[in-house]
């Protein structure tokens, strides 16, 4: 993204730059068609067209301009030209069914303006094949999407609002052009769709195409129609990246119509590897009524799940929390992350973590994994050629009748190292179908001796000292909770020094010394 971030900041510069307008509009007329004295909005946008370069409309505070004319189209800003809208908090409603506020094929920035719709056959409330800004906008009320990008260049939300659209919120589809989506301190929420993807559906063909969030939030958005993945966002794109965000109330289909990923669902748009980034976010409280409550990741891609919070998701079936079902190319990572409260369905797998597909590099690192519920696998669940490396993390309280933490079927193969994984709930700790393998490569607690334990581990049924989870509510940006160990836990100073060294917990403490801890954290005094 360092291009993008360039392009930012000299995009903006230019926005300053009062010396490059050819002209400057303030319509005084509400009404579209004008008349009388002053000048109407649909007028200063086709003057701003009639003059090549860099053109400012200025609204006067407060107002609300309603176009009527559905014989003169949408607002357009022609390729070639740019139009600067600043709104001072008025806003334009767009009174002609099935027609857009704006539609951008140049240069559009909108800021301070709030767009919506008098209802009507659908339409996106601004249609972009260009470059398209917001900043302070409010897109909201459209029986279609609040914007809608064909093939752009650039779609950029800053500090904006994309909110209770019944078309979806942000919508992106590029094939061949190289496109960024953008969304940095925005709200999406509310909306509806019949398609994938209710909050945001971006699917991109460009191997240099992206979808950066941000210090931003999806939230409450719902998908109902046939194909339903994705309730808070459905990505297929080579880059997706949530950072300091919260996906959080979002629902992926209904029982009539199956969905997955709840929160997220990612995929890539081709045959090269995608890769999704979520880091210092929050994922909870997302339902699907298929696989992938929090997040779902198919095909050949791969989820980074870094320093951030999934919880109390639900998914009817598989992954309560995160479902993957990939090819080998797909990978999974958790490191320095909390996943506790999700529930998979009762014939289903993986309450925190379901892989499937025939990824054989997936790893757990550093990371809690605790109270979560599911048929199978509590905790994780790995099937098919999965493969996944367990190390330095914390498994307890998870609850199934089949593998309470852990469960492996099909060929698949879990590792384990350096790990708390104990107090089991409703079944054994471990589950090892005829097929699969699970090893240790010591310095472990296990809860029973189902987890296969070498004879450098610790078998301690009961308590083994692992505190409930602590800290306040998830905040994006923040490290996540963490469940505390007792100094007097059995999995202090298992583990030898030598793979202490540069090694940090959960908690960002160091692990170097003569002897350090199993599992996610080291102890507090």
């Amino acid at each position: 993204m360092p291009r993008l971030v360039g392009t930012l900041a000299a995009f903006s510069g230019a926005i300053a730059a009062p010396g490059a307008l050819a002209a400057e509009l303030q319509p005084t007329v509400t009404s579209d068609g004008g008349g009388g004295e002053g000048m109407s909005l649909r007028a200063a946008v086709a003057a701003a067209a009639a003059n090549p370069g860099y053109d400012a409309i200025t609204l006067p505070a407060g107002e609300r301009f309603v176009l009527t004319d559905c014989d003169a189209g949408p607002l357009s800003v022609p390729r070639g030209d740019t139009l600067v809208v600043y709104g001072g908090g008025a806003s334009v409603v767009q009174a002609c069914p099935g027609m857009p506020v704006f539609s951008v094929s140049g240069v559009g920035y909108l800021r301070r303006v709030t767009l919506t719709s008098a209802g009507g056959a659908p339409a996106p409330l601004v249609r972009t094949d260009g470059l398209l800004w917001m900043r302070d906008a409010t897109l909201t009320g459209s029986p279609g999407a609040g914007v809608e990008c064909q093939e752009c260049a650039e779609l950029v939300a800053i500090n904006s609002h994309v909110v209770a659209n019944a078309g979806g919120g942000v919508v992106a589809r590029s094939s061949a052009r190289r496109t960024f989506v953008v969304l940095r301190g925005t709200e999406v929420a509310g909306n509806r769709s019949d398609g994938p993807g209710a909050g945001v559906s971006a699917e991109l063909a460009h191997p240099e195409s992206a979808v950066w969030i941000e210090d931003s939030s999806v939230t409450t958005n719902v998908t109902g129609g046939p194909a339903s993945d994705g309730g808070g966002m459905d990505v297929a794109a080579p880059s997706l990246d949530v950072v300091r965000s919260r996906v959080s109330g979002n629902v992926a289909g209904a029982e009539e119509r199956p969905g997955s990923g709840g929160g997220i669902s990612f995929r890539a748009p081709g045959a090269g590897v995608a890769r999704a980034s979520v880091a210092s976010s929050v994922v909870s409280g997302n339902a699907a009524s298929f696989a992938g409550g929090g997040i779902q990741v198919t095909g050949n891609a791969q989820l980074a799940l870094i320093e951030s919070t999934v919880a109390s998701n639900t998914a009817a079936a598989q992954g309560g929390g995160v479902a993957m079902q990939t090819t080998p190319g797909g990978t999974l990572l958790v490191d320095g992350s909390t996943l506790t409260g999700n529930a998979a369905g009762q014939g289903s797998g993986g309450g925190a973590i379901s892989l499937l597909g025939a990824s054989p590099t997936s790893a757990v690192v550093r990371s809690t994994v605790v109270g979560n519920r599911a048929g199978r696998g509590g905790g994780i669940d790995a099937g098919d050629q999965s493969g996944l490396a367990l190390q330095r993390s914390t498994l307890v309280r998870n609850a199934s009748p089949r593998g309470a933490n852990v469960a492996v079927s099909g060929t698949a193969s879990v590792a384990t190292l350096a790990d708390i994984v104990a107090e089991p709930l409703d079944g054994p700790s471990c589950l090892v179908a005829p097929g699969a393998t699970l090893t240790s490569g010591g310095y472990s607690v296990f809860g029973d001796a189902s987890c296969a334990p070498s004879a450098t581990d610790r078998v301690v049924g009961g308590d083994v000292g692992v505190a409930p989870l602590g800290g306040p509510d998830a905040v994006p940006g923040r490290l996540p909770a963490i469940a505390a160990v007792s100094p007097t836990s059995a999995a202090v100073g298992i583990v030898p020094g030598a793979l202490c060294v540069g090694m940090r917990d959960q908690a960002g403490r160091s692990r170097e010394g003569e002897r350090c801890a199993a599992g996610a954290v080291e102890p507090t005094p």
